[in-house]
């Protein structure tokens, strides 16, 4: 998610935004997408975030069916390195960001906004 604070193409995004049900072999299940991403353009994503050497199972599958059959929206997948350096870079842009906005002032967002908007 830190990413999503110092992307430029990035207005805001909220993480875990909400959940549909859906039925796998006759139980109810749940299923959160981990973000909702709205982006300069006007497009909105729906994704979910993953380390990059993850491969998708059946029940993930079953997961983004019932999301795309509910929401009608597609649910996109965002592999991560999980390697130290990558995390540490991410770390460091991040702890600028939160530097830039310790003198504004407090606001309430539907979205986390991204610093080239405040």
């Amino acid at each position: 998610c830190i990413e999503r604070f110092i992307d430029p193409n990035i207005i805001g995004f909220e993480t875990h935004p909400f959940s549909v049900a859906y039925m796998q072999q006759g139980k109810m299940c749940r299923y959160s997408p981990d973000a909702i991403i709205l982006q300069r353009d006007g497009q909105v994503i729906f994704e979910e975030v993953k380390p990059e050497d993850w491969v998708p199972d059946l029940e993930f599958e079953a997961k983004r069916r019932a999301f795309t059959l509910t929401t009608g929206f597609k649910l996109a997948i965002r592999f991560v390195p999980k390697s130290s350096k990558y995390r540490k870079m991410l770390m460091e842009l991040y702890t600028q960001y939160l530097l830039q906005r310790l003198d504004k002032q407090p606001s309430l967002y539907l979205f986390h906004p991204s610093p080239n908007k405040l």
